[in-house]
């Protein structure tokens, strides 16, 4: 069996990046051979290429020579990465998408948030219009980024996907609407790649932790009210604050951190003490390391529908933060029943992995 999968590629994100890598690991280890598809998603390359910066109008063009050495320094990193752990195919785009596609018995489209238009600038090339064989056309774990497709397009997506012969998404409220708009009750709602062998992570941690008891803060609004609250939090715990982030500017109190690679990510978030973030993959890491952490919910909360429909399965509702308020409520988490339902969910998740296969 040669699977190809579709998802994002040339990015300098962590998500993206990790999950990647857990898929494919996931269908090698189940005996396959499996590349990424190299497939070149105009939108998704520019907003990960550094020379962009240059290329920007306006204002945020006067940022490009600060930003330009970081971003690509972050590239490099991630270009090591998938050098040493990725295997990919020839390069891929819109006219040769085909040819390339019809070497491999299977085309996955997933994880990560490839039906969302807005990231991918409408490329259609998710959809797998260009490949003939409805049998081969699979996804898994696809996300939209939020519950739902508009109306217009519905009319152009609709029926590429009704074409998929295994259909899975990764948010419980993306099935239910698809289910209902396709007719069809064999769409499955599955885990995300990087919850399917927790213990894949291992060899990426290291044991020396140099940053003593600290809260990791990845992809948060940094608004001054929750800003206030975090640091209010942090020194009733004792704990200093990291924060990740893509460019520049600071935070009082804060260690500001703009070049890591993924395995430095993963460490990040495996050895603080707290983890705050608005990411779904900080959130899927701070369930695999077993982290006490907080989610912060986007102003438009159908956003952050796949971190809601996550947590709810879970049982840990209320580790979701909301604007304008903020508030950061101790509770404790229940990992030994956390762990039960995330077992439950990994079985279903596998059953849906094995009918790809066969």
């Amino acid at each position: 069996m040669k699977i190809g999968i579709l998802t994002f590629v040339n990015t300098s994100n962590y998500g993206a990046a990790l999950q990647a890598f857990a898929l494919q690991h996931y269908f090698k280890r189940c005996g396959a051979e499996c590349d990424l598809i190299r497939y070149d998603c105009k939108r998704v390359t520019q907003a990960h290429d550094p020379a962009f910066l240059w290329k920007r109008k306006g204002l945020k063009k006067l940022s490009a020579p600060l930003l330009y050495p970081i971003y690509k320094k972050r590239r490099a990193l991630f270009r090591k990465f998938e050098e040493q752990y990725l295997t990919f195919s020839a390069p891929c785009n819109a006219q040769n998408a085909q040819e390339i596609l019809a070497q491999y018995d299977r085309i996955v489209v997933g994880s990560d948030q490839v039906w969302n238009t807005d990231i991918t600038g409408n490329d259609l090339g998710f959809f797998l219009g260009s490949l003939r064989d409805s049998a081969g056309k699979c996804s898994y774990a696809a996300s939209i980024g939020r519950s739902y497709f508009t109306e217009a397009e519905e009319k152009v997506c609709l029926p590429l996907l009704k074409q998929f012969s295994v259909l899975s998404v990764r948010e419980e409220s993306t099935r239910e609407k698809l289910a209902a708009q396709l007719h069809r009750t064999d769409i499955s709602c599955d885990l995300d790649p990087t919850l399917l062998y927790p213990d894949e992570w291992a060899q990426f941690i290291s044991e020396k932790n140099p940053n003593g008891d600290y809260i990791f803060m990845y992809l948060i609004p940094e608004k001054p009210e929750l800003m206030a609250k975090i640091r209010a939090f942090a020194e009733k715990e004792h704990c200093g604050l990291i924060l990740l982030k893509k460019g520049m500017g600071r935070q009082p109190g804060c260690r500001i951190v703009n070049v890591a690679s993924p395995a430095d990510f993963l460490n990040y978030v495996y050895h603080a003490k707290y983890v705050i973030s608005g990411s779904f993959h900080a959130l899927c890491f701070s369930l695999i390391f077993e982290k006490d952490f907080y989610m912060t919910s986007s102003i438009q909360p159908e956003r952050s529908a796949r971190m809601r429909d996550l947590l709810t399965k879970l049982g840990a509702e209320n580790r979701m933060i909301f604007p304008p308020e903020y508030q950061i409520v101790p509770a404790k988490l229940d990992y030994p029943e956390i762990g039960r339902r995330l077992a439950e969910m990994r079985r279903s998740s596998e059953e849906t992995a094995q009918r790809i296969l066969k």
